[in-house]
């Protein structure tokens, strides 16, 4: 049987189809591995480029989402993190396709300033998606990326190569980023969910480079079970909404809403 636009619920498998949802519409991931031909790969890498694109056969999901229940991370029947599986995929992926370059990462820039001297010392590591922590108030994803890269006064005190002391210093950060950016709003504190409200931004800058938003994997419910969904914008930029096998346009997108758990842009 051949897939359509929508996935089907294999029980407890909403958190799977939002994730491959958002990467179908992930068009920089999607072109790049267009003529690859992942014959010889694992059945997780195989089934999971096959179900990039649609009318794909719906052994390539049953085998993907089989590939998944032999982890520690993803026992069958169990609905899993959405963003947990969002990295593991991508990572998995492009630590087996050595020759590309996974499209989502990007660098954080960290800089450190001794309070003595104000020298600074800067170090670079890559990441795959920016994980913001949420206020109980509303904000914007703008404000969320502001705070993540604001200054931050570190709580042990470091030795200053300059000044030659151990001094108490302060941390700012820079983020890089690909052509996509995954951002992961933490609505999971513990064994509470986080309900605040986020203002939905569908353009934003980041290090002053114009990012649009294309997708979204959405979560209702509760800490303790709930379903996921995903958002999408077509190429005519209308959205709809993906819910397993439902598939519905959206007149708009909200301005507003508790819904949204990792926002996707695409470089403009």
């Amino acid at each position: 049987m051949l897939l359509g636009k929508g996935l089907p619920n294999l029980g407890n498998t909403c958190y799977i189809n939002s994730i491959i949802q958002c990467l179908r519409y992930s068009k920089p991931l999607v072109y790049l591995l267009k003529q690859y031909n992942g014959s010889s790969d694992s059945t997780l890498i195989s089934s999971l480029i096959e179900l990039f694109y649609v009318d794909t056969h719906s052994s390539y999901l049953h085998n993907l989402i089989k590939a998944l229940n032999t982890t520690k991370e993803f026992k069958p029947l169990r609905q899993c993190d959405a963003h947990e599986l969002f990295l593991y995929l991508t990572d998995h992926l492009f630590t087996s396709l050595k020759d590309y370059t996974n499209p989502f990462t990007g660098n954080l820039e960290s800089t450190v300033t001794c309070s003595k001297c104000t020298s600074t010392s800067t170090t670079k590591y890559p990441y795959a998606s920016i994980s913001v922590h949420i206020p109980t108030i509303q904000c914007s994803v703008d404000n969320l990326l502001t705070e993540f890269c604001g200054t931050e006064l570190l709580e042990d005190e470091i030795d200053c190569d300059k000044c030659k002391l151990r001094t108490k210093s302060s941390k700012e950060l820079k983020i890089i980023p690909g052509k996509l950016v995954a951002i992961h709003l933490k609505r999971f504190d513990g064994i509470q969910k986080i309900y605040t409200e986020i203002e939905i931004e569908e353009r934003i800058k980041i290090n002053n480079i114009d990012y649009m938003l294309y997708a979204t994997c959405n979560h209702s419910g509760n800490q303790f079970g709930g379903h996921y969904t995903a958002s999408c914008m077509k190429s005519d930029g209308t959205w709809r909404l993906l819910n397993d096998n439902t598939i519905g346009d959206l007149c708009e997108l909200p301005k507003k809403s508790d819904k949204p758990y990792i926002l996707f842009y695409v470089k403009v």
